[in-house]
């Protein structure tokens, strides 16, 4: 293809991203605006109310957000301003805090006014709006994520360009504040610990390739600040925890039924062993069977009470290969279906936007964002899937006409594997039960970086 034409067509798909993510941007600020004095009312919220009431932690939700949660509903205790709207206001700030540095750190636009642009893509997009607006921690998880991913992909960078010239100080420095990072993330969402974990070690790799200088006792030291920050973690973590932590033998046990096969039971729930079933009782085997997070949670604590810790794991493996045996191909396709949506959340959406009833929170997130503003918030929703159907084919075109792109992408390969890590860890943190507030950093990777692909943003020429 001749290059004039080339320059073209890109420059026509560019316009066409940009007029499309400016329209979300304004649908996205009014459906902010219209929902930031209304309560959202997931039911995982009125449990975080009653988690910041007494910071004892069982769940996957860490300290951060309760503690504070607390400190908010304290100071605004019978005052004019309601708890939540410090909290809508705290959480929307966060996040363009963190995606505008993400976009001057890692995306090349000179220009002031496009990184403002990008971060307003980014965070109206509405899986993102729906749970900035949400007293839940998934919007400031998301947004310690990017601030992890930014900084750890910017100091690889630095370190595989100019090497052993930074010296062990500046290794030190990049490591700790990555670390910090790592720290928040971790210390909102527990799960998130192997997430950032992840990140951590493509810099700590980076540096110790490239950190030639010192003893080798001082080439230790950013894996010592390391292991320092994750034993805090730990401590700060467990000091909250009424929980005991689990063996590694127990989460290997378990972690195949809760994650993976327990939809299985659904189609007959005798299959379970009769003595289990008349220990814990028909009522909580039916509410655990039509809620995952009760499986993992209400029923495996009622069980652990009867058989013990021990016996329950074995028990979840044997209901593991029961379920895995009898229904092979459909709990794998659960599985693929909900990593479907992850990569591309308008699909699962539009399915329960249609009227289809789903297992897993698909529907329930939708009937939660659209109580205030129904008609508002479909158009809002499938604008959605209009602009992930035409950024996907807008990169794919940009990428085949300016084939010199997928070798800049290669910078960017870390920040696509944390968001492909994501996808896949939620994907088996419970199949066919897909829900785009756990995953929310992959989602708006896929919106931010397909945008700036599309507008040719990581060419260095920002121009649409």
């Amino acid at each position: 293809m001749p290059n004039n034409a080339g320059k073209k067509i890109s420059r026509i798909f560019g316009s066409c991203v940009f007029l499309l993510l400016s329209a979300q941007i304004v649908i996205g600020c009014a459906w902010g605006i219209l929902n930031f004095t209304s309560f959202q009312e997931f039911p995982e919220s009125a449990k975080m109310i009653l988690l910041s009431s007494g910071l004892a932690l069982k769940s996957d939700t860490s300290v951060i957000y309760p503690a504070l949660l607390l400190i908010v509903r304290t100071l605004t205790l019978n005052g004019p301003i309601r708890f939540y709207e410090v909290m809508y206001s705290l959480q929307l700030v966060l996040a363009f805090v963190a995606w505008h540095t993400f976009a001057v750190k890692l995306l090349p636009f000179e220009k002031k006014w496009l990184r403002i642009w990008f971060t307003l893509a980014v965070v109206t997009n509405p899986f993102a709006m729906q749970c900035h607006l949400a007293v839940l921690e998934f919007s400031f998880v998301s947004s310690f994520l990017c601030l992890l991913v930014t900084f750890t992909v910017r100091f690889s960078l630095e370190w595989r360009m100019i090497g052993n010239r930074l010296g062990l100080k500046t290794a030190v420095k990049h490591i700790c504040t990555a670390s910090l990072f790592w720290m928040l993330v971790s210390l909102t969402r527990k799960e998130f610990v192997f997430i950032g974990f992840f990140c951590i070690l493509l810099l700590l790799y980076r540096i110790c390739i490239n950190l030639k200088a010192g003893t080798k006792l001082s080439r230790l030291s950013p894996a010592i600040v390391f292991i320092v920050f994750f034993a805090a973690i730990e401590l700060i973590d467990g000091a909250f925890r009424v929980s005991k932590p689990l063996l590694p033998s127990d989460i290997i046990n378990r972690s195949p039924y809760i994650r993976i096969a327990w939809t299985e039971d659904l189609v007959d729930k005798y299959n379970w062993p009769a003595h289990v079933i008349s220990a814990v009782g028909e009522d909580m085997m039916g509410q655990a069977m039509s809620d995952p997070g009760l499986v993992r949670t209400d029923f495996t604590d009622a069980a652990q009470e009867t058989f013990g810790r021990k016996q329950i794991s074995v028990y979840y493996m044997e209901w593991f290969r029961y379920s895995f045996g009898d229904n092979k191909k459909g709990i794998i396709f659960d599985a693929l279906a909900d990593l479907a949506g992850y990569v591309f959340p308008p699909a699962e959406n539009e399915a329960a936007l249609s009227g289809m009833v789903l297992p897993g929170f698909a529907t329930g997130n939708l009937d939660v964002m659209r109580r205030h503003t129904p008609l508002l918030t479909e158009f809002y929703l499938r604008l959605s899937a209009v602009i992930y159907i035409f950024l996907a084919v807008a990169s794919a075109a940009v990428l085949i006409i300016r084939k010199e792109l997928l070798r800049r992408l290669r910078a960017f390969a870390p920040v696509w594997m944390i968001a492909v890590l994501s996808s896949v860890v939620y994907t088996f943190y419970g199949a066919n039960v897909w829900d785009h507030k756990k995953a929310l950093f992959a989602t708006c990777i896929w919106v931010g970086l397909f945008a700036a692909l599309a507008v040719r943003g990581i060419t260095g020429k920002e121009e649409a």
